[in-house]
């Protein structure tokens, strides 16, 4: 494959002190997107996937992508995209943070953007993907604090980091503002591959009474869906519509849309308005969102989907703000 140079030009509404992002034209864009789990689990990688192609689409972009990038690889595969050409390279997830910073610096003519990125990244062509995910999981607790029978939820994570924690501490306010008697179990799995894990964790939850679980591990979370089946309790998924799993138990998923988020973003680039910052993305832009209720549809009462409907619409509008935010 051809390299590209990258035109640097300089925004003179940038401050003197700051220097310019670079800017990349439509017909230059080689994109690269780096994942900590597989494309196909219904979720978090494979919703980035689709955004990427979606680009591809859009701009007959030059593309690729590695899968389940570990920790210990992960500078080594910034700098060989970036060696090679690729004059954006889309991060997915928060432990890429340190290394993507560290390989912008030695690579000033790339773009580098990382999803749930965390605060503090210095170089002036990094910028990260943040989803006010604490207005997903509110809505997603209003739903499940009208479904449980038992009163008794069960929040699943696969690592303690704040993209997850914050849209369970959420998942729980959401509950007990419609139900105070809920009480919502937290754990976590340590894993976003290990479905056996996840499943074993969901069904010691439902041992104790849980008769909602809520899996957020990526491709793990399939076990917390499948142990819900099973055992007959109602299920939540989360980052994409992953009702495939288990169709006659999951309420809703929470769809965190990565992919439409990663389009944006190339249009900020494309559109000449790239810049060094947080790009905060929530319900009003749609990248956050309900998935349908599917086979559930008719299990629901009706005013309990007009209470998620409302509490939508308060969201949205301003008139309520959930009393969480994404800090890392």
């Amino acid at each position: 494959m051809v390299e590209k140079e990258v035109e640097k030009t300089v925004v003179v509404e940038k401050p003197a002190e700051a220097a310019p992002a670079p800017q990349i034209a439509p017909g230059e864009l080689k994109i690269a997107l780096l994942l900590d789990g597989p494309i196909n689990d219904q979720g978090w990688n494979q919703g980035a996937y689709d955004g990427l192609a979606a680009v591809k689409t859009k701009y007959l972009a030059d593309v690729a992508y590695s899968e389940s990038v570990a920790r210990a690889d992960m500078e080594a595969a910034f700098s060989d995209y970036a060696a090679r050409g690729y004059n954006i390279i889309f991060a997915h997830g928060f432990e890429f943070s340190d290394a993507a910073d560290k390989v912008a610096a030695q690579f000033p003519d790339t773009i580098f953007v990382v999803t749930h990125g965390k605060a503090g990244l210095t170089s002036p062509n990094i910028a990260t993907i943040q989803y006010e995910e604490e207005q997903l999981g509110f809505l997603l607790g209003i739903l499940a604090g009208q479904m449980t029978k038992t009163n008794k939820l069960a929040a699943i994570g696969g690592y303690e980091i704040p993209p997850i924690a914050i849209p369970f501490k959420a998942f729980e306010l959401g509950a007990k503002q419609v139900n105070p008697n809920v009480e919502v179990s937290v754990s976590w799995i340590d894993s976003w591959t290990d479905i056996a894990k996840m499943k074993e964790a969901a069904n010691a939850a439902i041992a104790t009474g849980a008769d909602v679980i809520f899996p957020v591990a990526s491709g793990a979370s399939a076990g917390g869906l499948y142990a819900a089946k099973e055992a007959g309790v109602w299920a939540i998924g989360y980052s994409g519509d992953q009702y495939v799993f288990a169709p006659e138990v999951t309420l809703t998923s929470g769809i965190v849309d990565t992919g439409l988020s990663i389009q944006l973003l190339v249009d900020e680039i494309v559109n000449g308005t790239f810049e060094h910052k947080d790009y905060w993305y929530g319900l009003k832009e749609n990248v956050l969102r309900l998935a349908p209720y599917h086979n559930t549809e008719d299990k629901i009462p009706q005013a309990v989907k007009d209470s998620v409907k409302e509490w939508t619409k308060k969201i949205v509008s301003g008139e309520y703000e959930v009393p969480l935010k994404m800090e890392f």
